[in-house]
């Protein structure tokens, strides 16, 4: 009976020899170095996350990154894939809308009308009949945060309230809103969520 060379167990430490030790087969000192040994260390460690090389094999996933945005935010979020320009558009619009509100606190002109108030804010009009019409949409489109008080900076939030027309604001992102019948019939700002039967929160479609 012809015995065989049972195997043997070796710690590989990358940049050193490395013998084979499989019975019958030759061997050979090796170093593992380049790109092959720099990818197996990365990938050990957890920190590899992309590897052209390996990303091109025939017949694998193919990644797509898509999204259109408008004007600085994307169906569902802020661009925070896009380039720096776009996410600095998103900041800029969003502070724009909170700087409207916040310069006509105390203005009544726009009561039972928040809905015209936070698209005026955000340079547009006639986007949506009332604010219960925009969360229709929003939730429809599979973009609301039901429930949510968490709304980041620039987010719409939402009231099932003053039927059949509802509420709706701008989140400050620190945990207070503006919108106008805050104080009375006046623009202000307050507290999350503020009035009872909040909806949620969403970005702006416009």
């Amino acid at each position: 009976m012809t015995r065989v060379k049972p195997l043997t167990r070796r710690t590989v430490v990358i940049g050193e020899p490395m013998d084979t030790g499989i019975a019958g087969a030759p061997t050979a000192s090796r170093r593992w170095h380049g790109v092959f040994a720099t990818v197996v260390a990365m990938t050990a460690c957890g920190l590899l996350t992309a590897a052209p090389a390996l990303a091109a094999t025939p017949g694998g996933p193919v990644v797509t990154v898509s999204g259109a945005s408008m004007h600085g935010y994307s169906a569902t979020s802020p661009v925070d894939h896009g380039s720096l320009a776009d996410r600095a558009d998103a900041a800029s619009r969003a502070d724009q809308a909170i700087t409207w509100f916040q310069t006509r606190f105390g203005d009544t002109s726009y009561h039972m009308k928040c809905e015209t108030a936070v698209e005026n804010a955000y340079g547009t009009s006639g986007r949506h009949g009332s604010a219960l019409d925009a969360w229709r949409a929003v939730v429809s489109q599979g973009r609301a945060h039901p429930g949510d008080v968490h709304a980041p900076r620039g987010a719409l939030v939402f009231w099932g309230i003053t039927q059949p027309w509802g509420h709706v604001g701008i989140s400050r992102g620190d945990g207070t809103f503006v919108a106008t019948d805050v104080n009375g019939s006046a623009i202000g700002a307050a507290q999350l969520p503020h009035y009872s039967n909040y909806l949620g929160w969403a970005y702006p479609d416009f």
